[in-house]
């Protein structure tokens, strides 16, 4: 878990860079640090989940979708219900 006050505004930043940016490699490999920082700003976390969802891009669907539960755990039922139900039933539809 993110404990320090530094190590939060770092996270933030470096989140902030890697979604800003076109890498996809890279944004899947951050999506568990995401998840993370759902509880220091879910608000920050959720636009980037949302900007996520709208690339539609199978490997970042997978990537949450392996990492559902983690989220689900994290995540207020109205946000899961928001922003992730959408994502998962795009995938299963696809399947």
């Amino acid at each position: 878990m993110l404990k320090s006050c530094k190590a939060k505004e770092e996270i933030g930043k470096f989140l902030e860079q890697i979604y800003s940016e076109g890498d996809e490699l890279a944004k899947i490999f951050a999506i568990p640090a995401l998840i993370d920082y759902y509880e220091v700003n879910s608000n920050s976390a959720l636009t980037k989940f949302k900007n996520l969802s709208v690339l539609n891009s199978w490997r970042i669907n997978i990537k949450i979708c392996d990492n559902i539960e983690a989220i689900a755990a994290r995540c207020s039922k109205p946000h899961f219900k928001l922003i992730f139900e959408p994502i998962l039933l795009k995938f299963i539809t696809s399947q």
